[in-house]
C-alpha cells in the first residue's frame, strides 16, 4: 500500500482561482507520480472537497485508474430505506466508504472535528485552502503539520490579494 493524501479547505471557495484549480490538479499528480501517493481521502461538506474529488475522479477515470478514492464519513449509515440506498450508491461512486472508528463511538456533535481529526493524524500528505486562521480546515492543518505530515496549502503557495480574515481571539482590539 502507498501513501495517503487527504485534503480540507473552507466551506465556500472565496479567491480560489483556476490558477488554483490548476495547481491542486499538478500536485494530485506529483503525489502519485513521485512520492508514491495511491489513495485519496476526500469528504462531502464543501466546496473544496466537489473540487478535489472531481480533480481525482477525473485523474482515476483520464491518467491513472490505479488510484483509490475513500469517502471519509463523520456519521455512520443508519438503517432505513434511504440510508440504505445512499450507502449501496455510494460504494458504487467510491473506492471505499468508511467512518472512522472514533467518530462511531462519539457524541453526533463532535463527529465532524473527530473524523478531522482522524483523517489529519492518519493522513500522509494534506492539500488544503485555508485562508484564515479560524474554523475547522484550519484546526485540521495545523494537528497534521504538529503530527509531522507533510502539508500544502494552495492559499499560501500564490500570490493572492484577498485579506486574511482578522483572528479576534488573539487581538488586544
Amino acid at each position: 500500500m502507498g501513501q495517503i493524501c487527504t485534503f480540507f479547505g473552507h466551506r465556500f471557495l472565496i479567491g480560489f482561482t483556476k490558477e488554483h484549480k490548476q495547481k491542486l490538479k499538478e500536485l494530485i499528480l506529483d503525489l502519485i507520480n513521485n512520492h508514491d501517493v495511491d489513495t485519496f481521502w476526500v469528504s462531502n461538506y464543501g466546496e473544496f472537497d466537489d473540487v478535489t474529488r472531481q480533480i481525482v475522479f477525473e485523474i482515476k477515470k483520464t491518467i491513472n485508474p490505479n488510484i483509490n478514492i475513500c469517502l471519509v464519513r463523520s456519521y455512520n449509515f443508519g438503517n432505513t430505506e434511504m440510508q440504505k440506498d445512499e450507502k449501496e450508491w455510494l460504494e458504487h461512486i467510491y473506492d471505499h466508504v468508511f467512518t472512522p472508528l472514533e467518530t462511531i463511538e462519539s457524541p453526533p456533535r463532535f463527529a465532524i472535528t473527530r473524523r478531522n481529526k482522524f483523517m489529519a493524524e492518519n493522513c500522509d500528505f494534506m492539500i488544503c485552502f485555508v485562508r484564515n486562521p479560524l474554523g475547522g480546515a484550519y484546526k485540521a492543518m495545523r494537528r497534521a503539520q504538529n503530527c509531522g505530515k507533510t502539508v500544502f496549502n494552495l492559499f499560501e503557495d500564490t500570490d493572492n490579494v484577498l485579506p486574511k480574515v482578522r483572528n479576534y481571539r488573539n487581538s488586544n482590539k
